[in-house]
């Protein structure tokens, strides 16, 4: 969440910043409210704490324009001691709250997660439980499916395992404004001669096994939505079936000759290319284009960086309330790390093990020994960095003198560094890359050989060389 601090005292916007950067947020700093007004075009701000005293526009100028411009960001005032009147007038121009110097930390923390709390019901509750946090590309996802959520064409969702498909089904759903349910179904999951009645209901003893009247999942989906996850798996047999559903809205039990109309809306997704599936006679190129009529391709999380510390903290809100818990973030290395991680199985994975993490961590800051990772994390280049650099043992009992620098501080600085990281990469190794257990091992504190194994460029999972 984006919280923008406008306030000229350079000591009391730092200090501001630096506690809510701790809670999670992202902060943006302005120093005047002409800067925070640009601060406000360039940025998607949720959230504004605007200084009274500010040279030139004041603060509650700069509320009044905001409120203007950008109605729906919850704007807090700070104030003087005893500016009653100032409090009042910006309660009146449309402030959220307001808040006297000097004030404490404590106060200022709670009103403004207060603000997120809310911020976050409110949005949950507009999109289906969605979630809060899109980069970009979901944004543009988002708004597509606002558009074509109330006409009744099917949707196909494509996208890679755990990207969150279903919740945008859900999502579809909560938009189209139908009464009835929303029913799922995982077709990849249900044996083949099972399907059928699952889908379209049976008639008492029209299979073995066969109790009872069986009401299938279109017809208690009517006036809602069914959901078809992996339609790539459905039997190529069952396939004609589902696209006369399509064409005449209606469907026939097993066993029954009863034609009954049923109002379905139908969504699918896939994980696999069907069109692949179609050149090898395994799905009905004509039920393909019925399925696609709007195509939302879901993007993979490596490719929407800027939600994963987002979707983070908001996991470990959810995990925290779980096991009861009062974890407060990652280590900021280790965050480095997760952004730029591939995460193969990408939302879902994310999810996995930010609940494990939270389950083993015994600190307030989740660090690489609670969170692991099964491959080297990414460079922004996309390469995998810090390999050790060994000495050159080639000349002059292992300095070759003519490479390194001719002043003694330099070059000794130079080799202090290799030193430093090869004997932590061989420590880290040696303990499996537990940071906790290296720390107490050769006599630092963890965060004193995090900001070490920062200085020398020094990662994760990379060998002693």
């Amino acid at each position: 969440m984006k919280l923008l601090i406008v306030d000229d005292e350079e000591s009391v916007n730092f200090a501001i910043s630096e506690l809510f950067i701790q809670e999670g947020y992202e902060v943006i700093s302005a120093y005047s409210a002409e800067e925070g007004i640009i601060k406000l075009e360039q940025n998607q701000c949720d959230i504004a704490i605007v200084d009274y005293n500010l040279p030139g526009i004041n603060g509650i100028d700069l509320l009044t324009i905001i409120k203007k411009n950008y109605s729906s960001i919850p704007v807090i005032l700070i104030t003087a001691f005893g500016s009653e009147s100032v409090a009042i007038e910006a309660i009146k121009k449309g402030a959220y709250d307001y808040i006297s110097k000097p004030f404490e930390n404590t106060m200022i923390r709670n009103r403004i997660n207060n603000i997120r709390e809310s911020l976050t019901h409110k949005v949950k509750s507009e999109t289906g439980d969605f979630g809060y946090y899109f980069s970009p590309v979901m944004s543009a996802i988002i708004n597509k499916i606002e558009t074509v959520s109330k006409t009744d064409i099917p949707i196909l969702i494509t996208g890679e395992s755990g990207t969150g498909k279903e919740l945008i089904a859900k999502l579809c759903h909560h938009h189209s404004g139908r009464k009835g349910k929303f029913i799922s179904i995982n077709c990849s999951a249900i044996p083949e001669g099972l399907i059928e009645s699952e889908l379209f209901g049976a008639e008492k003893g029209s299979y073995t096994g066969s109790q009872g009247l069986k009401i299938g999942l279109f017809e208690q989906a009517d006036n809602g939505t069914l959901f078809l996850d992996e339609i790539g798996e459905m039997p190529i047999g069952l396939q004609a079936k589902l696209l006369r559903v399509i064409q005449e809205n209606e469907i026939m039990r097993v066993g029954s000759a009863h034609v009954i109309k049923i109002n379905a809306r139908i969504l699918a997704a896939t994980n696999i290319n069907i069109e692949d599936r179609i050149k090898n006679n395994n799905f009905r190129e004509d039920l393909y284009y019925r399925l696609n009529v709007v195509h939302l391709k879901v993007p993979p999380l490596r490719q929407r960086k800027t939600e994963i510390k987002h979707l983070a903290m908001s996991f470990i809100n959810d995990f925290n309330n779980k096991y009861h818990k009062n974890i407060k973030g990652f280590d900021p290395e280790l965050l480095d790390d997760m952004i730029n991680y591939q995460w193969k199985g990408n939302i879902r994975e994310l999810k996995n093990k930010i609940e494990h993490a939270v389950i083993i961590c015994n600190n307030e800051w989740i660090g690489y020994e609670s969170l692991v990772f099964e491959e080297p994390a990414d460079t922004p280049n996309g390469k995998v960095e810090n390999h050790a650099v060994p000495f050159n043992s080639t000349q002059d009992n292992g300095f070759d003198f003519a490479t390194i620098p001719e002043m003694y501080t330099e070059a000794k600085k130079q080799f202090s560094d290799i030193f430093d990281k090869n004997f932590i990469l061989y420590h880290l190794n040696k303990n499996e890359w537990n940071v906790k257990m290296t720390a107490d091992k050769i006599g630092l504190s963890r965060q004193d050989l995090y900001k070490k194994m920062k200085k020398v460029g020094i990662k994760k999972n990379v060998e002693y060389s």
